[in-house]
């Protein structure tokens, strides 16, 4: 309970850190923007989080199945610490070495399975909304013109043809509703 007290606490502390501070205004800006598409994304990572758990389970009810002898899958609680201690490799060595001598191949295979789909398929998603919601914001901003040097000209003629096309659709919506 004290720890995800502290934990609440330490992320409220940094959040307001960033509001206070507007040199890491953007990294609050970025996250507020990407909050629903991450909520989303953690609904489906959650989900199959909890798959992955039920076939742990299950291989451990059957004989001779991959982890018949190992006590990490015993129950839904036990299997989710294993999981998550495998996705995160905390203790891969330790949770291998129970299977490997009787199922070579299919321990292999399992793992390999689990560290691609979590690893390598859903932290690069999450990289990735979090990347496209910072460069849509830096587009956004005045600084993408200056970090991509866009001379003055151009840089007027992009600020005056955008805000040419934003009144005439403020002339169409005034003639629309006219």
């Amino acid at each position: 309970m004290y720890l995800g007290l502290s934990t609440t606490l330490a992320i409220l502390c940094i959040w307001k850190f960033l509001k206070s501070n507007n040199k890491y205004s953007e990294i609050r800006i970025v996250l507020m923007r990407s909050f629903s598409h991450l909520i989303k994304y953690f609904f489906v990572i959650i989900l199959l989080f909890i798959g992955s758990c039920i076939i742990g389970i299950i291989n451990y009810k059957e004989a001779n199945n991959l982890f018949y002898k190992s006590e990490y899958y015993s129950t839904l609680d036990t299997t989710m610490v294993t999981v998550f201690s495998l996705t995160f490799g905390d203790s891969i060595y330790k949770i291998i070495h129970l299977t490997y001598d009787d199922q070579k191949y299919t321990t292999i295979i399992y793992f390999l399975c689990h560290w691609l789909l979590f690893m390598a398929i859903f932290l690069r998603f999450l990289l990735k909304i979090i990347e496209d919601t910072y460069k849509s914001i830096r587009y956004k901003s005045h600084l993408y013109w200056l970090d991509n040097e866009v001379n003055t000209v151009d840089y007027l003629k992009m600020e005056v043809l955008a805000h040419m096309v934003k009144t005439l659709y403020n002339y169409y919506n005034l003639i629309k509703l006219g």
